[in-house]
């Protein structure tokens, strides 16, 4: 009676080869996209926290137009006022309006000098922009 020996074919070797290959492919796939929706949430994240803090050192330090002028400077934040439009400041204070508020508004509401304003700051990325609105004393 001849025995039967118990080892793998070379078959048998290739096959679990393709299939462990498979399963690691798809493994290396699987997180490869989680790691890159991670990464994309971790950059929202900080552009939203970056964003949220800009609004709150405006309320803080902003006042007056010059200072929103200077403030402006170096952020990405359009400004609008309200009752005028979205508006393109100077640095004496004085603004133009780039374009027209798409809601009227009452002649009794409207200042001739606005001061009430819809501030939006950043937006580059989904879901991270912030709008805020200030009033200027002066």
């Amino acid at each position: 009676m001849k025995k039967k020996r118990q080892a793998f074919t070379l078959a048998e070797s290739l096959i679990s080869l393709l299939i462990i290959s498979a399963v690691g492919l798809a493994l290396m796939r699987f997180s490869s996209g989680y790691m890159k929706t991670a990464y994309e949430r971790d950059v929202g994240l900080k552009a939203l926290t970056a964003n949220i803090s800009t609004a709150e050192e405006l309320k803080a330090e902003v006042h007056s137009l010059p200072q929103l002028y200077s403030f402006s400077r170096e952020k990405n934040i359009k400004i609008i006022a309200v009752g005028k439009g979205e508006i393109e400041l100077k640095e004496d204070g004085t603004y133009d309006v780039l374009s027209e508020e798409a809601c009227g508004f009452s002649e009794r509401l409207t200042a001739k000098d606005p001061n009430l304003f819809r501030i939006e700051i950043g937006g580059e990325l989904p879901n991270t922009k912030i709008v805020t609105v200030v009033m200027l004393r002066e």
